[in-house]
């Protein structure tokens, strides 16, 4: 399993290709130790975010909810 908490390109690096690469190469790290998916959450209103993901090939999951308490 790969794990990543946090992976965000900078408001003055967007849409040049960064995003992309990121996530490419997340999938490339993935693939040695066999992981057939990627998951992660953006928020809801986040809709930047949602179009760059749609346009990379991701689907939103229907039945999953983002869960949190504060402590």
């Amino acid at each position: 399993m790969v794990v990543v908490s946090d992976l965000f390109v900078r408001e003055p690096w967007r849409g040049h290709g960064i995003g992309k690469q990121l996530m490419d190469r997340l999938a490339d790290a993935g693939q040695d130790p066999g992981c057939t998916r990627i998951m992660w959450t953006v928020w809801s209103r986040n809709e930047a975010a949602q179009r760059f993901y749609r346009a990379i090939g991701a689907d939103a999951m229907d039945g999953e909810v983002l869960m949190s308490v504060r402590i």
